[in-house]
């Protein structure tokens, strides 16, 4: 489990790096840049079904008390995916071409909070399920 859990990471990862070098571009490469979105999504989903699914009950069958842990994460994956879903919906193909540079602040934001959210997740997660091993 951990060492499935630090992989759908790793991935994340990659797929956040993905984008982000996917901004640095001077004008936007609209067909790598979705590749890159639709990417990220994928693993991002990816991943929080699997600690949804896998990771939180093994660690709320041991430990009971860890049920405030999912509620705390799930809570926190809401708001994510709620802005989430605003950046993608503000940032069309359209919007992207017409205001480059605008998107491209916008996407840093959004990234570091991904990145703040799986640097907990990592904190928190994997230094739990190494103690029940």
């Amino acid at each position: 489990m951990i060492d499935t859990l630090e992989d759908h990471f790793t991935t994340t990862g990659a797929r956040l790096a993905t984008l982000r070098q996917a901004c640095i571009a001077p004008v936007p490469d609209i067909d790598a840049l979705c590749r890159a979105r639709h990417g990220l999504i994928a693993a991002s989903l990816t991943r929080s079904r699997y600690i949804q699914t896998s990771v939180l009950p093994r660690l709320i069958a041991a430990t009971p008390a860890l049920a405030a842990l999912r509620d705390e994460l799930d809570r926190d994956l809401s708001h994510l995916r709620s802005a989430m879903s605003a950046h993608i919906a503000r940032w069309s193909v359209a919007a992207i071409r017409d205001d480059w540079q605008g998107y491209r602040e916008a996407s840093a934001r959004f990234l570091a909070r991904l990145d703040e959210r799986l640097r907990r997740e990592r904190h928190v997660l994997l230094p739990a399920l190494r103690a029940l091993a």
